[in-house]
């Protein structure tokens, strides 16, 4: 399994993109850095936590505003869970690492506050490559997600000019990963109203 996490990174694109060797030695630290991380393999906490969060987790590929010098959005991968019981983030902490935060709610809508765990980017994509094999609800949203992350391109800054098709594929992306969270909330919602 922890091959399949480290292939996020060899993505070869289609297209050549001269690549500054700065950047070879930052995506080689990535590597280390993904080889040193514990690799999770206790099957019956995986599938606990995959349960957890089929009920309070989201995959979601979001803009975060910023646009490129091609006037292009960039998109990016987050898996979040969100809950009111503390340990048991503790306990995805304990297997994925991660930081935990309070997040407080309006008070006049009587909510509670809770904590969330997110997970961005290529760690977002490494914790759906170990709960994919148990997830239920979400694992379309997860192969989505993993999909995504492997085909962006580890690079910053102004001089790199992507195809077009790079942008559309992203935007595709999250149109797709919008349409299959409505419809698991609306199989849940009907699902809820049956039980009734």
């Amino acid at each position: 399994m922890a091959s399949e996490i480290l292939s996020l990174f060899d993505y070869q694109p289609i297209f050549d993109i001269q690549r500054p060797e700065r950047r070879r030695r930052r995506v080689g630290r990535v590597r280390e850095m993904m080889e040193d991380m514990h690799v999770p393999t206790d099957t019956h906490v995986l599938s606990y936590l995959a349960g957890i969060f089929d009920g309070e987790g989201c995959v979601s590929i979001y803009g975060d505003g910023r646009k490129t010098v091609q006037d292009q959005p960039l998109y990016r991968l987050c898996v979040c869970i969100a809950i009111q019981h503390r340990p048991v983030l503790e306990l995805f902490v304990a297997t994925f690492g991660g930081k935990i935060y309070l997040s407080h709610t309006n008070p006049k809508y009587h909510r509670s506050p809770y904590y969330r765990l997110p997970y961005m980017c290529h760690k977002g994509a490494r914790v759906l490559t170990y709960l994919k094999p148990f997830l239920r609800i979400k694992a379309d949203q997860a192969d989505l997600g993993i999909k995504f992350q492997s085909t962006r391109i580890r690079r910053k800054g102004q001089g790199f000019l992507h195809p077009l098709f790079y942008y559309e594929e992203a935007h595709a992306m999250r149109q797709l990963m919008s349409e299959l969270n409505h419809r698991d909330s609306i199989s849940l919602r009907r699902l809820v109203q049956g039980s009734s």
